[in-house]
């Protein structure tokens, strides 16, 4: 943290710009660097403890949670994209013939990530889903489903780790008609839970608690058509999506994918293969950023992104077992191009 004037025989403290990479987190330990406060001092004591810039950005990054809280929007928004998926794999892609069908089943979800700038986790999602959805006409449904799960993750840093309880309220439309789909989806939904972190560098030991609330509303638009041939079916889509975050922050993305399969029947079960690609680009930028308080030690807040990349690429192998018009189960394995796989399972039932 300092420079030594040999011609004066001093000390000079370093601009904090300097050595820090994060130019938020330096401004805010420059306007901060007051003598007198005790708390903060012990801080920066600290700090100046530390004799290069690799274990100097550590530890900042640990005492600002920006190796950490980064990733807890892109999580939010990983929820919110389960649920919808889920509304996609049990409902908008099951056709029927019911008047008014009654629907419900529980899914699980694993995300397995790393990051080279941020601390890499270890997710799990679990939800049911319940409702009904009823017959307009021929080729036109409407219907209201809602999800109610967990969210767990634990980091590879810091010990941290997040539980989160959600709730999610669907109202939907779809046409069908000569192998045609159009899904319109208007949902809303709601999230709490806590977080817990710890900090440790040089002298500093302390462990971190806070609550993690987020509301979100947003709609979902997803427009495909299949070409059936001899052997395989090939389902090309498109989706343009609109999600309002309640963290100052906003999601608007466009997906357009491929799906390939081959149904097989057997008695009353159809058993169907699916193999899919899919690229996904954000048009706003809904990782916008986390708001940090040292309570404490100052009344500022700094704001930390997450450098998320615009677009997203994805391969999935999807195995379906259907029986009649009822009874569901399925499981997919996906791999995210930013070094993250996924898996899912689930199961539904309609009646």
């Amino acid at each position: 943290m300092y420079n030594y004037n040999s011609e004066n025989k001093t000390l000079d403290r370093k601009n904090f710009n300097e050595i820090v990479q994060n130019n938020t987190i330096a401004n805010y330990l420059k306007n901060n660097y007051v003598d007198g406060d005790v708390l903060r001092q012990e801080i920066f004591n600290n700090l100046k403890a530390i004799d290069n810039n690799k274990d100097f950005n550590k530890a900042t990054n640990n005492l600002f949670g920006n190796d950490v809280y980064p990733s807890m929007t892109r999580q939010t928004i990983d929820m919110i994209n389960f649920n919808k998926q889920v509304m996609v794999d049990n409902i908008f892609n099951i056709n029927t013939t019911k008047d008014l069908r009654v629907i419900g089943g529980l899914d699980y979800k694993n995300i397995d990530t790393k990051s080279s700038n941020l601390s890499g986790y270890d997710e799990d999602v679990k939800a049911v889903f319940f409702g009904a959805d009823k017959a307009l006409s021929e080729t036109q449904r409407i219907g209201a489903i809602a999800n109610v799960g967990t969210l767990e993750s634990k980091y590879d840093m810091n010990n941290a780790k997040r539980e989160n309880t959600f709730f999610q309220g669907n109202i939907y439309h779809t046409y069908n008609k000569n192998n045609f789909s159009l899904t319109n989806n208007l949902f809303a939904g709601v999230s709490s839970g806590e977080v817990e972190r710890d900090i440790r560098f040089v002298d500093v030991e302390g462990h971190s608690k806070g609550d993690l609330d987020n509301k979100w509303i947003g709609v979902q638009n997803i427009a495909s058509y299949k070409f059936d041939t001899d052997y395989f079916f090939f389902k090309p889509k498109v989706e343009a999506n609109f999600t309002y975050l309640m963290q100052d922050s906003i999601k608007e993305d466009g997906n357009y994918g491929l799906e390939i399969g081959k149904d097989l029947y057997y008695n009353n079960y159809k058993v169907t293969l699916k193999a899919g690609a899919n690229v996904y680009h954000e048009f706003a930028n809904p990782y916008d950023g986390t708001d940090v308080k040292l309570r404490n030690i100052s009344a500022d807040t700094l704001k930390l992104a997450d450098n998320e990349n615009d677009t997203r690429k994805d391969l999935s192998l999807r195995l379906e077992i259907q029986k009649n018009d009822s009874f569901g189960i399925y499981g997919e394995y996906k791999y995210l191009f930013d070094d993250e796989n996924m898996f899912q399972v689930g199961m539904n039932y309609r009646f």
